[in-house]
């Protein structure tokens, strides 16, 4: 991939908000759902392998993938992925609104 990263201010994921760094992430790091490129009105699975919403739709709970690790092979837990949503929401950046959207705090 080639990109101008003039407007990048920071490589930290809990605190980017310009669309090139999105874009650059979203392309190389994984998350825990997808939308399906063939019908983007679908989400499917991606490290979550399925997921469970609450009667009430307050709740949503992420089976993960087994033997999920990191780059370099450690393995990746769900604490991890928990730490990383957690902190997005903790920092308040941009990044933050996707999540407290839907009603999460610190």
């Amino acid at each position: 991939m080639a990109w101008n990263i003039d407007a990048i201010s920071t490589w930290d994921p809990a605190q980017i908000g310009e669309v090139v760094t999105s874009e650059i992430y979203s392309n190389t790091c994984d998350t825990l759902v997808d939308f399906d490129p063939g019908d983007e009105k679908k989400v499917v699975p991606s490290l979550a392998s399925s997921w469970d919403v609450s009667p009430d739709r307050r709740q949503i709970t992420f089976h993960l993938r087994d033997n999920l690790t990191f780059a370099d092979g450690t393995p990746a837990t769900a604490g991890d992925l928990a730490w990383s949503l957690q902190r997005v929401v903790k920092l308040g950046y941009g990044n933050a609104a996707t999540i407290t959207d839907y009603g999460f705090n610190k």
